[in-house]
């Protein structure tokens, strides 16, 4: 007998919760949207996107969210639309009792910057999608140019689309770039990608006035380890400038020649 009135009284507990539940949830549903308040949770490592951005986004969308009751504002799809900037990589969106819509919008995250021959160009973020250019930040990044980079989409996954060969050079930066930027003593080192017409790699050091041949995309992993140990055993005693060129285009070897 106890063991029952121990589950009745639970059951009215739990009653009681999901009507009260549902008075607060009518009642907030009535309240009028006055307010949209938006924060970008990365701001200060990148300014791709404000607050006014997404503020001026919400309202081209939905002109009349000012004042429209809460019960009738889906958040969903205030997310999908804050979303689909280019330079947004999710949205969250919630209600809040006293009438405010609060916003929470993070960036991409970009990794290399596509410089393009008619002076413009792309990034490449941290997931493999393609981004424009800002017309009003410029993110420090390693750059990358040559062959085989133009004509690529924006918003586009590299790791899910390599349909012909442009995509495919692309989705090959993307990896060198996410590598280096993986590894801080090459995020130092490593300022530019250069794509030759017969697919092969150049990279451009900021210490050292010497050319790196890098050859073809495979095995690239493995060159630039063998790189480094040339670095480390090599040019910290012969000096930073003594080489004109590095290849390391063949397995296993690092071929330097003298100024």
């Amino acid at each position: 007998m106890k063991r029952i009135l121990n589950i009745l009284l639970w059951i009215g507990i739990l009653v009681y919760v999901m009507v009260m539940l549902g008075l607060v949830n009518e009642k907030m549903g009535s309240v009028p949207c006055h307010s949209i308040s938006v924060s970008i949770t990365d701001s200060a490592d990148n300014h791709f996107v404000s607050p006014h951005d997404v503020y001026s986004m919400v309202l081209r969308a939905f002109p009349d969210i000012l004042g429209s009751p809460l019960g009738l504002i889906h958040t969903a799809e205030l997310e999908n639309t804050v979303g689909k900037y280019p330079f947004v990589k999710n949205a969250e969106a919630y209600k809040a009792s006293d009438g405010t819509i609060h916003i929470r919008a993070t960036q991409r995250t970009p990794l290399v910057r596509i410089l393009l021959s008619d002076g413009g160009g792309y990034y490449i973020d941290s997931e493999g999608f393609t981004m424009p250019l800002s017309d009003f930040y410029t993110a420090r990044v390693l750059v990358a140019n040559g062959s085989y980079l133009d004509g690529v989409g924006m918003g586009i996954d590299l790791d899910e689309y390599q349909t012909t060969k442009k995509y495919k050079t692309a989705w090959e930066v993307y990896q060198m770039a996410k590598y280096i930027h993986e590894h801080e003593f090459w995020v130092k080192q490593l300022e530019q990608i250069y794509v030759h017409r017969d697919g092969e790699f150049d990279l451009v050091p900021r210490v050292g006035a010497h050319e790196i041949l890098l050859g073809g995309f495979t095995d690239y992993v493995e060159k630039l380890e063998n790189l480094y140990a040339f670095y480390d055993q090599g040019l910290n005693q012969e000096g930073w400038n003594t080489y004109k060129k590095i290849n390391l285009k063949y397995k296993d070897q690092v071929i330097c020649s003298k100024r």
